[in-house]
């Protein structure tokens, strides 16, 4: 069951929401991580990224202007912004998101699964909790949603100290 990264909750307020500009050619979804680069932009994040902006709240070019019915016949367009909305990362904010055991797989989370750390991985177009992977932690489990019905459930996490980019 597909299910990338969103916001859960913040232990004292509203996670922090922040527009920012992408990097051209950027074709990332809702639920990615993203992180800065050199240009002063973001771009997603690629394998075991060492400094976590946060996460997408929507895809590349998904805002007004974008994806017009006549796209293919307008020379020009104007007031169209090439920026995300982005869930900042830091001390405070939890996450929510699968988890696979190296691959495709999903894991049932369980009680056991609190406090432990993991990596980060990108299956298909999905950012999920790698399992298998404690070697390069990103992320900390801090509770958990258990399944119900044909919901596998989920895990509720942050991002380590270690890789927050704004802590």
């Amino acid at each position: 069951m597909p299910r990338g990264f969103n916001t859960a909750r913040n232990a004292k307020t509203v996670p922090q929401i922040q527009s920012m500009a992408y990097t051209t050619g950027q074709v990332f979804k809702i639920g990615a991580v993203v992180v800065d680069i050199a240009a002063g932009t973001i771009s997603e994040a690629g394998v075991d990224p060492q400094s976590v902006v946060g996460v997408a709240l929507e895809g590349a070019g998904r805002k007004p202007g974008y994806d017009l019915a006549n796209s293919a016949d307008v020379v020009f367009t104007t007031g169209r912004l090439q920026e995300v909305s982005v869930a900042i990362a830091d001390r405070d904010t939890q996450f929510s998101g699968r988890g696979v055991n190296g691959g495709t797989d999903p894991v049932l989370p369980l009680v056991t699964h609190i406090g432990e750390q993991y990596s980060i991985v990108k299956i298909a177009n999905d950012w999920c909790i790698d399992i298998a992977n404690p070697t390069t932690p990103a992320v900390e489990i801090t509770d958990i949603v258990e399944a119900q019905g044909g919901d596998p459930g989920f895990f509720l996490f942050k991002f380590l100290e270690a890789v927050l980019a704004r802590p």
